[in-house]
């Protein structure tokens, strides 16, 4: 990514609590269709393996109620830190 594209889209939206990573992409995605450039790709050549630690530490019905809660308040539920206890709530 560019510096200036980032800049563009104003990096980062420090009012959500999660999900940020995949907001900035949809609206780098909107850039790049607005200067007609190829949209972002996802690189899977080397792929990255990330910590499953948050995974296991919280049951599927904990993961489910996060992802419904988030599903029916059409996103806004990650704008409230109380709402996102998978990464806030201090369970290591």
């Amino acid at each position: 990514m560019e510096a200036g594209a980032f800049r563009a889209v104003a990096g980062f939206d420090q009012a959500l609590y999660a999900a940020e990573d995949i907001d900035m992409s949809q609206r780098l995605n909107r850039l790049a269709r607005q200067r007609k450039l190829r949209p972002l790709r996802i690189l899977t050549r080397h792929p990255l393996v990330t910590s499953g630690r948050k995974a296991h530490l919280y049951t599927p019905w904990e993961h489910l109620r996060v992802m419904v809660k988030a599903v029916l308040t059409l996103g806004r539920s990650l704008n409230r830190r109380d709402a996102c206890p998978i990464w806030y709530d201090g369970r290591r």
